[in-house]
């Protein structure tokens, strides 16, 4: 054992004498540091007059370079900025560099950048150098011609063909041209041989001294364009060529006609002053009174008149253009758009182009003229016909010379509108035995109630069931002197009840001739919750008037229904056109439009929304009314199925002309609006009616409007 603990002590000795020196040699002060030797220069960036540059280093491991634009934003960079220039880079770590990141440099030269490591010992040097930046753009920028003459020639600039075009000139302006002095600018940078400002001839063909055309066997000899070499900053090149223009555009693309109530004023260049009348193309005239139609494809323009006022006539369509339009390129137009034309008859203007192409254009003169014959305010009848004036009649009529007015008997002469000395004989259908009603100081339900035509021109007038008591009473006047004749008496009161209908008889119509074949239809408006039409046929002038056709709907009772037979005199294809009966003044309240079978509800056209929008127009743009007053009538005109139609707004009335298709639908031919207000007229019953007569080849409408007055329209073609 003592041997073993001698030996274990020897080994620790050794042990120690070889650990302390190792931990001894960490802590001598005089072993050396090691620095580094990097001199790595990068990211070195340049800011200069609010622009900054990054600059690359070259192959050569030392040139770094940086590009100088030419242009900056459009605008020939200024060097000058350059002097003040602001150098950034980074350098490899613990180096330092001479002169510093950060500092201010004048980089317009060459500038050494000394960049010494962290030892001391390595040092390189950078050299910072600019490379000039260049332009490749070679345009003409804008290029004026001076003729001599007081405005300049604008050329136009086609910078995908190189080529300079002026506005043709006529052949007066060639000798003016074959001296004429350009100026025109180039791109920054671009110069151009010959320069701006030096005269040329750019006249398309030879003249002489005189101006005349130099000529080869009779043809002109033409001059070769003008050509310019436009040189660009960095040396490339364009030939440019400058010719007289040749562009083929000859459309019209925007057309407006004026008709004024006095002289037609001389033409201004602006458009105006706009008439009494326009027509026009034009979107923003969108607020005027009718659309032209341009058919580009074929050259043809095409318009309607609205209604026209009384003082328009065919002399007032001799006017021109209050507004034409052309497409690019065209160079005249014959005759000129300046020129006074009469557009009651198709005019033709031809367009030439730049390239001397031509198109002919036909203004088509309008096929229909819906004019005002005369009009009679309310106030012209106030207190002039007796028991109530204007404001009263539901419904107007025509007998011999004159307009007949339901609930008056008035008597209005057609042709001007004036009151007539006398009134319809209606002494012996006066009753004074009404339970209710008005008294006896104005009976006007005793008058003849609801007044209409038979197509023959019988007038006829109903009586309305609730002032009638027990019998709906239907009148004839072929005189309005004589006393008229009783066509037929029904009973309104229905089986097993002891009070009448209350309503029976509002909107009572005649369709045919009641002294052949013909029906007469009275609604049922009010006493049931549908409507019904009772129908009556008449043969031989004679009213089978026990045998009633009685239609029933499904419609509401607070509707108001039209009966129209378009086809014949058979009530299976009825139309039904509905007047809401809410007040004039509820914007709220909308017409229906039916067609066909009443209970078939497919056939309800936009029920329960205002019908004829897309055609007419919304109340905003002065189109169909909320109100139609049942005042439908059928016709045929001009070879075409019509259906003329009245309604109206709170604000105005319109009268309508449309076309029935064979599909159904109803195109505008004409229309007019007339503007009503309540408290300017009064229409205590809100009312309105209307008739009409052939006159030749025209149809005259007789246009009441409760309250407003009486308004004869006429419905031609030119």
């Amino acid at each position: 054992m003592k041997n073993l603990f001698s030996l274990n002590l020897v080994n620790l000795a050794l042990i120690a004498l070889i650990v302390v020196p190792l931990f001894s040699s960490c802590k001598d002060p005089e072993d050396p540091v090691i620095l580094k030797t990097g001199t790595e220069l990068t990211a070195f960036n340049i800011s200069a007059g609010g622009q900054t540059f990054s600059a690359q280093l070259n192959a050569d491991g030392k040139t770094l370079e940086f590009l100088v634009p030419y242009l900056v934003n459009g605008v020939v960079f200024d060097q000058s900025v350059l002097a003040t220039a602001t150098i950034t880079f980074t350098l490899s770590e613990g180096a330092t560099s001479d002169p510093p990141s950060g500092s201010s440099q004048d980089l317009r030269t060459d500038l050494p950048i000394l960049v010494t490591a962290e030892d001391v010992t390595v040092t390189k040097e950078y050299i910072v150098t600019k490379k000039d930046g260049t332009s490749s753009e070679k345009a003409i920028m804008s290029f004026v011609l001076d003729i001599g003459e007081d405005e300049p020639l604008e050329c136009e600039i086609d910078a995908v063909n190189f080529v300079v075009y002026y506005p043709r000139q006529p052949e007066s302006v060639y000798l003016a041209l074959s001296n004429a002095t350009p100026t025109f600018t180039l791109s920054l940078g671009a110069t151009a041989d010959p320069e701006t400002g030096v005269a040329r001839n750019f006249s398309p063909f030879e003249v002489d001294e005189d101006g005349e055309l130099v000529l080869d066997d009779g043809d002109p000899i033409p001059v070769d364009p003008v050509v310019y070499v436009v040189t660009a900053h960095d040396g490339s090149t364009q030939v440019w060529t400058v010719q007289e223009s040749r562009r083929t555009g000859k459309d019209i693309t925007g057309f407006a006609l004026d008709f004024f109530e006095d002289e037609l004023p001389p033409h201004d260049p602006e458009g105006g002053p706009r008439g009494e009348i326009r027509v026009s193309s034009l979107s923003e005239h969108a607020d005027r009174d009718a659309k032209v139609t341009i058919d580009v494809e074929n050259g043809i323009i095409t318009y309607e008149l609205p209604l026209m006022p009384e003082w328009f006539d065919k002399s007032k369509m001799v006017v021109y253009p209050s507004y034409i339009n052309f497409s690019d390129g065209w160079l005249n137009c014959e005759p000129h758009f300046t020129d006074a034309l009469d557009f009651s008859q198709d005019q033709t203007y031809v367009v030439t182009a730049e390239d001397g192409s031509t198109k002919e254009w036909t203004i088509k003169a309008p096929t229909l003229l819906f004019q005002t014959q005369w009009s009679k305010e309310y106030a012209t009848y106030a207190g002039s016909i007796e028991d109530g004036g204007i404001q009263n009649p539901n419904s107007i009529g025509l007998i011999g010379d004159y307009l007949a007015l339901g609930r008056t008997a008035a008597l209005i002469n057609k042709d001007d509108g004036t009151v007539a000395d006398k009134k319809l004989n209606v002494t012996d259908i006066w009753r004074s035995n009404s339970t209710t009603g008005p008294t006896a100081e104005f009976r006007s339900q005793d008058y003849p109630f609801f007044i209409t035509n038979d197509d023959a021109g019988n007038l006829l007038s109903a009586s309305l069931s609730a002032w009638k008591n027990d019998v709906f009473t239907v009148h004839k006047w072929s005189d309005p002197s004589e006393d008229p004749e009783i066509l037929m008496e029904f009973p309104t009161i229905a089986e097993g009840e002891t009070a009448p209908f209350s309503s029976f008889g509002r909107k009572f119509q005649a369709l045919g001739d009641v002294n052949g074949k013909g029906l007469l239809i009275a609604p049922d408006v009010q006493n049931t919750s549908s409507v019904k039409q009772y129908i009556w046929t008449i043969d031989g002038g004679e009213v089978d008037i026990e045998n009633p056709e009685v239609l029933s709907t499904n419609l509401p009772a607070s509707y108001s229904y039209q009966l129209l037979t378009p086809l014949g005199l058979e009530p299976e294809a009825p139309y039904y056109i509905g007047t809401h009966s809410s007040s004039i003044n509820n914007v709220n309240t909308y017409p229906t439009f039916l067609f066909g079978d009443p209970d078939n509800t497919e056939n309800v056209l936009e029920k329960a929304a205002t019908p004829f929008d897309a055609i007419l127009g919304t109340a905003s743009a002065h189109g169909w009314g909320n109100l139609v007053w049942g005042y439908q009538k059928l016709f045929t005109w001009d070879g075409k199925d019509m259906v003329a139609t009245l309604s109206g707004s709170y604000g105005y009335y319109c009268f309508a002309i449309l076309e029935r298709k064979a599909d159904d639908t109803h195109v505008v031919v004409t229309s007019g609006t007339i503007p009503w207000t309540s408290a300017a007229y009064p229409n205590t019953n809100g009312t309105a009616g209307f008739t009409m007569e052939k006159v030749g080849n025209d149809v005259v409408f007789y246009v009441l409007l409760t309250g407003r007055g009486i308004f004869s329209f006429q419905l031609g073609k030119f």
